[in-house]
């Protein structure tokens, strides 16, 4: 049986604990989760092939700013906004401010995606453009 986790607190009487419990789903839920994810992975094929020329023409564009290049070769989600862009300066050779557009544009086309982890955000290369 599949499990998934669920969150509980305990008040105790100086401070509220959030302790993590193991639920059992069932079989139903399993199998309407693995329906979800056929309907979603069928959905972005169709979403690829209604938008391949597009997507051939942004893969393209990216292809030949170097700027975006080395954002997405370090975009792995270990590396901090503030670390990437340093990196991407340092490798590139143009200002942090340019780095940064670059940024933009490129989680605008989908090809990176921001994560924020706390205060930090990180990005991932979203693999829409492989």
């Amino acid at each position: 049986m599949t499990k998934r986790s669920r969150n509980c607190i305990k008040r105790n009487k100086s401070y509220i604990e959030i302790v993590t419990i193991q639920v059992p789903m069932a079989m139903a839920e399993v199998e309407l989760l693995k329906e979800i994810s056929r309907k979603l992975s069928q959905l972005l094929v169709l979403t690829k092939l209604s938008s391949s020329k597009v997507i051939a023409e942004t893969k393209e564009e990216i292809k030949r700013d170097s700027v975006a290049q080395a954002i997405l070769a370090l975009a792995n989600g270990l590396l901090s906004s503030l670390q990437l862009k340093e990196k991407v300066t340092e490798q590139t050779k143009v200002s942090e401010k340019t780095v940064q557009r670059r940024i933009l544009d490129l989680v605008e086309k989908g090809a990176i995606t921001p994560i924020r982890k706390g205060t930090e955000v990180y990005y991932e290369d979203s693999g829409l453009y492989d």
